[in-house]
């Protein structure tokens, strides 16, 4: 049986066993089972079935052999009249074969497990493993099923105190096999690179093993307690990762070491050291919030939380504390990533690099709170994220870290990003929004009264700083409709970080263009500009957009001012290119535009491609 199961398998091994319940232990089930009433059990004087039937499918041939079976059975009349011996032995022991097969297959794969399998090799055995625990949940279940129909009329104590003990023994060894499944399931999880362990493989794991643990006897808190360590394991993986290469990345700022640029300027230095920042960034972000779904996903399925202490079990307590562990590890995740972005604030500072001049210091400065902007945006995500997590006592830590981060970025607002100008800029969308998620009353329940103020005014503070007011009329340059976009630009310069969407832009610089297009707008015309805001437009402690844009439709006017140089030079050339039109005009080499169309008009109607290998677009098509 050693041999056969080491060369063909436990799944082709039992294929032969599939026809013998099919054929014979089906049917020898339905003789055992008991009519209701044995005093109306149907004999052949009191026949009662309908016998006119002339037309019978397979099925019902197969159910009116079941009836048969049922009613000239084990316990019929007839059957007892014929004083046939008993077949109930040869039945159990027909029952029992799969059953002690599947066993005798579990104890050689725990006989024969390898100590320290290979990434290579442990993923086959995961395999192997999950097949056979699949096996024997099957094959008990059927087995219990095979055996209920008989076990009351059954009075040798001998075979029900032997039947008990072996389905004890055969549960032991499934749960034996399931936990070195999870320890090979862990170290897997180690060995495998990070992109092939994601959520979706966590997810269908748990969602396998969760439906075998009420099969299992005592299983339910072992699964539950591994699947909240390998949760927490991979967390701390992430936090490692993240804090580890932050570190390799300044050091190697430091040194000089390590860093892909050709040219080793302290500029290209930086500039490299951002990109990198930028990756760690997005990667760490990618890994933080597939764990933290599948830790809810965990949270949700156990419900700890809902377990009351006079229903406190040995399992439950192992699920409850098991729940709390993965909390904290993903509140000190969360402490890591705060922790990480004040580094790199810290380290993407240009204003003491004295060799750049001040055009090099801005751009410079502009990439670097770039960095910043999606170092701050990871965290605020996996804050919300982690907010739907944690619940209980641990709740008053993170809410009091989700302010701590809040602050640190109006910090960071105030010092490194320009005032705004009237609106709310684009980067700022997510910081505003994680400021209402702090303001909720479920988080300044934990504040004190002083703590609570100080909030407030902090937010005050930088919700004026990142709105700003718009530019005062007096110091607006004019606009001109025929400006370029670099005219345009040139004369409104407008910081990445604080430049408003396209369709308050449109709004805000919106003007009308004369009928003549020859000849340039005279600079009497008024202009419309960014009007000012101030602190009574915000509600609330933010700012709406269609708010601001309607205020902007009726701005106010623009004193005009001289032409600048740019403007002149355009106008100059403008009128120069005319000079030249109208000598050609004259000299009859060129024509003049006209407004009178040909009456006669030509329809090019397209030809369809006639064939299916001919690609491309013919004329007129």
């Amino acid at each position: 049986m050693e041999h056969v199961l080491k060369t063909r398998g436990l799944k082709t091994s039992v294929n032969f066993l599939e026809r013998l319940h099919k054929k014979v232990l089906q049917k020898a089930q339905v003789t055992f089972e008991k009519p209701r009433d044995l005093d109306i059990i149907p004999s052949e004087d009191n026949e009662s079935t309908n016998t006119t039937m002339t037309f019978l499918d397979e099925d019902y041939v197969e159910d009116e052999d079941y009836e048969d079976l049922r009613r000239y059975g084990y316990w019929s009349k007839e059957y007892k009249a014929l004083n046939l011996p008993s077949y109930l032995g040869a039945y159990l022991f027909l029952c029992s074969v799969p059953l002690e097969l599947t066993h005798e297959y579990i104890i050689m794969r725990l006989e024969q497990k390898p100590d320290q399998p290979s990434v290579l090799s442990i993923r086959q055995l995961m395999r192997e493993f999950q097949e056979g625990i699949s096996l024997s949940i099957f094959f008990k279940q059927r087995y219990v099923r095979l055996v209920d129909t008989v076990l009351g009329d059954i009075d040798d104590q001998h075979f029900l105190d032997g039947h008990k003990i072996s389905l004890i023994n055969f549960d032991k060894s499934v749960k034996t096999l399931l936990e070195v499944y999870l320890e090979y399931l862990q170290q897997w999880i180690q060995m495998a690179p990070r992109a092939i362990v994601d959520k979706n493989f966590l997810e269908d794991e748990w969602t396998w093993l969760r439906s075998c643990s009420p099969l299992i006897p005592e299983t339910e808190g072992l699964i539950a307690h591994k699947f909240c360590r390998i949760t927490i394991g991979m967390i701390e993986g992430i936090s490692n990762f993240l804090t580890t290469n932050i570190k390799k990345l300044i050091k190697n700022m430091a040194t000089g070491e390590g860093v892909d640029c050709e040219d080793c300027s302290q500029k290209q230095m930086m500039l490299c050291v951002c990109r990198e920042f930028t990756c760690l960034f997005n990667c760490t972000r990618a890994k933080a919030l597939k764990l933290v779904a599948f830790a809810k996903t965990l949270k949700k399925d156990l419900g700890g939380d809902n377990i009351t202490l006079n229903a406190m079990t040995e399992c439950s307590m192992l699920i409850a504390s098991s729940l709390e562990e993965l909390k904290n590890e993903a509140l000190s995740l969360r402490d890591d990533i705060a922790f990480s972005v004040r580094i790199v604030e810290k380290t993407c500072d240009v204003q003491d690099m004295e060799e750049l001049d001040n055009s090099e210091k801005n751009a410079l400065q502009l990439r670097c709170r770039e960095v910043l902007h999606s170092g701050y945006k990871i965290g605020f995500e996996y804050h919300k994220e982690v907010s739907r997590l944690v619940t209980g006592k641990a709740r008053c830590k993170l809410t009091r870290g989700m302010i701590s981060f809040a602050q640190q970025w109006m910090i960071f607002v105030k010092e490194r990003c320009e005032r705004g100008r009237g609106l709310r800029p684009r980067w700022a969308n997510h910081g505003l929004d994680f400021l209402n998620t702090v303001c909720e009353p479920e988080n300044t329940q934990y504040l004190s009264d002083s703590d609570f103020e100080k909030l407030k005014s902090s937010i005050d503070e930088c919700i004026s700083h990142v709105i700003g007011t718009a530019v005062p009329a007096s110091h607006s340059p004019p606009f001109h409709p025929h400006m370029s976009r670099s005219s345009v630009d040139q004369l409104y310069p407008r910081s990445r970080g604080s430049s408003p969407c396209n369709h308050a832009r449109s709004k805000g610089f919106r003007a009308s263009k004369s009928v003549q297009d020859n000849t340039p707008t005279p600079p009497s015309l008024p202009q419309r500009s960014l009007s000012t805001q101030t602190s009574e437009n915000l509600t609330n402690g933010c700012l709406m957009d269609d708010q601001v844009d309607g205020i902007i439709a009726e701005s106010l006017k623009v004193p005009v001012r001289g032409l600048t140089r740019t403007e002149r030079v355009q106008a100059a050339i403008e009128q120069l290119e005319n000079d030249l039109e109208d000598k050609l005009r004259s000299a009859n080499l060129i024509g003049a535009l006209s407004n009178v169309e040909a009456e006669d008009k030509v329809l090019i109607r397209p030809r369809g491609v006639t064939f299916s290998w001919q690609r491309g677009i013919k004329i007129g098509e």
